[in-house]
């Protein structure tokens, strides 16, 4: 039988290769090992986690790549809308803040 010239790879190192924004490591937690991620920078989101399983920990630290649709609604463009249509409504009712004047005459 002759050797394979391909590096065999653990599902660690594999893990480890795949997303190298993460510090990634076995770790025994109650009886059983778990793979556990801990992001190496703050611009890495999640931040941290685990998984019984490679595949597991693979699905949890993938992002999603959604497409951008108008039609679907966002959390941050609702906001948006909410707060810029409270602000039209009291300034088309002639209603002023009086915190702004408040912080514009200190």
């Amino acid at each position: 039988m002759t050797k394979s010239p391909l590096p065999i790879r653990t599902a660690l190192e594999t893990l480890q290769l795949e997303f190298a924004d993460y510090r990634i490591m076995r770790v025994a937690i109650g009886g059983k090992l778990f793979f556990v991620a801990d992001a190496i920078s703050s611009h890495v989101q999640p931040r941290s986690a685990q998984a019984e399983t490679a595949d597991r920990l693979r699905s949890k630290l993938r992002i999603p790549e959604v497409e951008f649709n108008p039609a679907v609604p966002s959390i941050a463009r609702v906001y948006d809308f909410l707060l810029l249509r409270h602000e039209a409504l009291r300034y088309r009712a002639g209603v002023r803040d009086l915190r702004r004047q408040a912080v514009a005459a200190a």
